[in-house]
C-alpha cells in the first residue's frame, strides 16, 4: 500500500492510498471559507488529485470531531461576537465568504473528471 502525502492544511490533508485520492477534513472546516489561503490550498490539492494519473477515484472523509453539533455551534457563537464586536456587516460577510468557498467547492467538484465519493458524516 502506497501512503503518499500530497497537501495539508489547517482544515483537510489530501493524500493517495493506493490508487485512490483521499480528503480528509479536519475539525474547524466550518471556518474554511474565511481563510483565503486555507481555501485556495484545498482547491490546489483537489486540482493536484485530478491531474495524477494514478488517482482514479476521490474519496471525502470528515475526522470524527468535523462537523460535529458542537463545532457547528462554536462558529455560529464565533460569529455571534463578531457580530457583537463589529456589527452585523461583518458577520454576514463572513458567512457570504463561507458561501461563496461551498460553491466554489461544489462547483470543482461538479467538473471534477475522475469520481468523487462522499463518505461525509
Amino acid at each position: 500500500m502506497t501512503n503518499t502525502s500530497k497537501a495539508s492544511g489547517d482544515t483537510f490533508e489530501a493524500r493517495i492510498v493506493e490508487k485512490y485520492g483521499e480528503l480528509r477534513i479536519r475539525r474547524g472546516a466550518f471556518g474554511l471559507g474565511t481563510d483565503l489561503a486555507e481555501k485556495k490550498h484545498l482547491l490546489d490539492a483537489l486540482k493536484d488529485l485530478e491531474g495524477d494519473h494514478n488517482v482514479t477515484a476521490v474519496l471525502v472523509f470528515n475526522d470524527e470531531d468535523a462537523f460535529t453539533a458542537e463545532e457547528h455551534a462554536r462558529y455560529e457563537a464565533s460569529l455571534h461576537d463578531l457580530r457583537e464586536a463589529r456589527g452585523p456587516v461583518a458577520a454576514n460577510m463572513r458567512r457570504e465568504r463561507e458561501d461563496h468557498a461551498f460553491d466554489q467547492y461544489l462547483s470543482t467538484t461538479m467538473r471534477f473528471r475522475k469520481p468523487i465519493v462522499s463518505c461525509l458524516s
